[in-house]
This record gives C-alpha cells, structure tokens and sequence, in this order.
C-alpha cells in the first residue's frame, strides 16, 4: 500500500509536468456535463496556474495535490497519486 509520502510524490511529479497535467485536466473535462463541457470547448491551458481555462473565462479546471492541500490528510482531505482537479468559478 502506497505511503502519502508516496502519493503526495507522484501527485507533484504530475503538477510538475506539462504533458502529465494537460493530460489530467483533459481526463477530467471529458466527465464533466454536457453544458460544462460545451463551455469549455478546446479550453486554455494555464501551467503556471496548473488549470485549464474555460473558452469564456468565466470557468477553470484547477489542479492540486488534494482538495484542501494547506489542511492535514483525513478521510474527507485523501492525498491521490494523481492530484486532484476541481471546477472553480472565475
């Protein structure tokens, strides 16, 4: 079983790197709604900001290690190997 040391790791290596993170960002667009989705259309992406920006910039995909990365690991705080990307209003 992976240590958070571990998945905390991998999950930079993923925010660290171009290719891996577009990639999650897409991953993640691609389960969104149908009307999110539309409003992202191809979408742009911010690697300084580790997010992909809505083609209205009203919207934005944002990557992280976790959901509440400044607050502890706890059940409701999981630390994945991948990050996590939530849906945020701009």
């Amino acid at each position: 079983m992976a240590t958070f040391e571990d998945n905390l790791a991998k999950s930079e290596a993923v925010g660290a790197d171009k290719k891996q993170l577009l990639q999650r960002l897409q991953e993640t667009r691609s389960c969104l709604t149908d009307e999110y989705k539309k409003s992202f259309g191809k979408g742009k992406f911010d690697f300084a900001n580790k997010r992909l920006i809505s083609d209205s910039g009203t919207w934005c995909l944002q990557w992280q290690t976790r959901q509440k990365p400044n607050e502890p690991q706890s059940y409701e705080n999981q630390q994945t190997n991948c990050g996590t990307v939530i849906l945020k209003n701009l």
